[in-house]
Formats: C-alpha cells, structure tokens, sequence
C-alpha cells in the first residue's frame, strides 16, 4: 500500500454527524408554548427564546415541528375554541 493512502484508511471517524445539538428541540418548543398567548407576536417570541429574527426562529420551527409558526398558532387557537364551545 502506498505511504500517502496510509492516513486517509485509518483516519479515526468524525463524530460531528452522530452528535445532536441538545438544545434543537428546545427553544421550538419555547417558541410554541409563546405562541398560544394571543398577545405575543412571532417577533417578541423569537426575541424570547433567542433567535436573531421572526425568519430564523420561522425557519427552525418549521425544521423541527413540521408547521410554521403561524399555522401552529392557528390550530393552537382552534382547539381552544373547540374546547370551549363542548
């Protein structure tokens, strides 16, 4: 075997891609709670829980829960108005 495929066959394995970030699901699901009070905009919300813009805590959220903030908001409130209305 050639001396320069030496290193790159027993290069030691990164674990960069089997590590998570413990905070990804964290500050979405903050994000969340904040939400459902209607007085809170996606704005303060994002400033809350420390994202630098209503488009980065939108882009994260949607990552991770799978709607954006404003849909959530808006189930949020419809099953309160369910609730309320049994």
């Amino acid at each position: 075997m050639a001396r320069s495929r030496k290193p790159s066959r027993f290069r030691a394995p990164s674990l960069k891609c089997d590590r998570v970030y413990p905070g990804l699901h964290l500050r979405p699901a903050l994000a969340a709670d904040l939400l459902c009070e209607p007085e809170a905009t996606i704005g303060t919300v994002a400033a809350k829980v420390g994202y630098s813009s209503p488009f980065a805590l939108s882009t994260a959220f949607k990552r991770v829960r799978g709607t954006s903030p404003q849909e959530h908001r808006a189930s949020a409130r419809n099953r309160v108005d369910r609730i309320s209305a049994e």
